[in-house]
């Protein structure tokens, strides 16, 4: 017999309050592409990394935050519109670039340097 558990309730809850507040990855990414491409706050945080060396490109904040969320590298390819190989030297060049070993120090780097 299954016994009710208030700690199994409680993460229960908390994951439909988070799913509820949860919006499309595509609408993110197109929301911060609009704000890079614009003169507002994102064009200034953007010409803020670029004096600092860590210039980052529309498709490289896309790329990261596409890995981020847990998708397989075929997924990613297919919706930046790149071949595999493209998509995991641009990983690869990522990973040199935040001096990372595996997605999760990338993904950990990328967010301490504001890129995602």
């Amino acid at each position: 017999m299954v016994h009710r558990s208030t700690l199994l309730d409680g993460v229960v809850d908390l994951f439909e309050a988070y799913w509820r507040r949860a919006v499309p990855l595509s609408t993110v990414l197109a929301d911060r592409a609009g704000h890079d491409a614009g003169p507002g706050d994102g064009a200034a945080a953007e010409a803020v990394a670029r004096s600092a060396g860590e210039d980052t490109d529309p498709d490289d904040r896309g790329l990261l935050a596409m890995l981020v969320s847990g998708l397989k590298d075929e997924a990613v390819a297919r919706q930046l519109g790149w071949s595999l190989r493209t998509m995991r030297r641009r990983v690869q060049r990522l990973h040199q670039r935040l001096d990372a070993t595996n997605r999760f120090q990338a993904g950990v780097q990328a967010a301490r340097r504001g890129w995602i």
